[in-house]
């Protein structure tokens, strides 16, 4: 899915999905909400006309207004007026003004997806924008900018925050998150305030040796040793209720001999709470299949990052880095399969 949805600006001919994207893209709302803020002052070029032609700036990848006005040019039955460079150029600083406004109108148009999208969200960062992105559809979210000084899961926490607030059944669809070794502080924060499981690795991990818990020990990563016999224990999943992982005895799981096991504590298995080290012990354990096989969609990550990096050529500043970054959501949303 992701290879369809980041190419597909690419693949298609411009005019044809241009075309198409424009009548989706034209919020009534939205722009009623532009023209309300805009006054009543001259309107030589209309706010419908400004918006398609700031997507089309967008859609073509231009690295100035110059050339998308170069390109509308080539295109007289979608655009029948050409805005001044100077229009264009006030037109996209107003934008600005209004880039929570478009953030919003992608949830709005989000309503059309498949039931399967946003189990898996991922958070990321490149050059100083952190965003929230579902990885098997390679749709980008939610975006901030980093300031000084600012903890990078500390913004991953505001960006799952305003994706609740943004589209609540969206978010309650969400099982895991995954994240680089940067926002280890997330681990935590994940579970106990949106039940999300994390699926991040450790970041600098102290080799302690095994650590006793009951009858049993843990190293570093989580996985459990029986104490009798030193053999790793077989994880057998998670008890929501009682927030703790169960794992069983591996001689009696895969009927090995063990002299011990008659007399053994750990025969009939063992839970360990997540509270016993939260950053450990995670609702899914990073020693089990699934998790690896959960975080290996993070490898969509270049190109994820690529793909936006691409259309921001005509960005000369942090706040139209967001506002570019936001409309190409729009627009690869729009480029979507199920989306008619």
């Amino acid at each position: 899915m992701l290879k369809i949805l980041t190419n597909c600006l690419e693949g298609v001919e411009q005019e044809a999905f241009i075309k198409n994207a424009l009548p989706f893209l034209s919020d009534r709302l939205f722009l009623e909400a532009l023209s309300a803020h805009r006054g009543r002052g001259r309107n030589d070029y209309p706010i419908d006309l400004l918006w398609n032609g700031a997507l089309a700036c967008l859609a073509c990848k231009v690295s100035s207004v110059e050339e998308m006005r170069r390109k509308m040019e080539l295109w007289p039955d979608i655009f029948s007026k050409i805005p001044s460079s100077f229009a264009f150029s006030r037109f996209f600083t107003f934008l600005c003004r209004f880039s929570s406004e478009i953030e919003s109108l992608l949830f709005r148009k989000m309503d059309r997806l498949p039931s399967e999208f946003g189990k898996v969200l991922a958070i990321a960062s490149f050059d100083r924008i952190h965003f929230l992105w579902e990885p098997r559809f390679g749709l980008p979210l939610l975006f901030q900018i980093q300031q000084e000084n600012d903890n990078p899961s500390a913004i991953a926490e505001r960006l799952l925050e305003r994706y609740w607030n943004l589209n609540a059944l969206f978010a309650t669809r969400c099982k895991y998150l995954l994240g680089n070794t940067s926002y280890n502080g997330l681990i935590k924060a994940a579970w106990r305030r949106f039940k999300i499981r994390a699926i991040i690795p450790l970041q600098d991990v102290e080799k302690k040796g095994l650590q006793p818990y009951r009858d049993a020990f843990y190293d570093e990563q989580g996985m459990v040793y029986c104490q009798t016999n030193g053999r790793a224990m077989i994880y057998a999943g998670f008890e929501k209720k009682r927030n703790a992982l169960k794992y069983r005895c591996t001689a009696r799981h895969y009927g090995i001999h063990c002299e011990r096991l008659s007399s053994c504590p750990l025969r009939s298995g063992i839970r360990i709470p997540i509270s016993l080290d939260e950053r450990i012990f995670s609702p899914l354990p990073r020693t089990s299949y699934r998790w690896k096989q959960i975080f290996s969609l993070y490898r969509t990550l270049d190109s994820m990052t690529d793909t936006l990096r691409s259309y921001l050529m005509i960005a000369n500043n942090d706040e139209k880095k967001l506002l570019c970054c936001r409309i190409v959501s729009l627009l690869l949303l729009r480029s979507c399969p199920t989306i008619n």
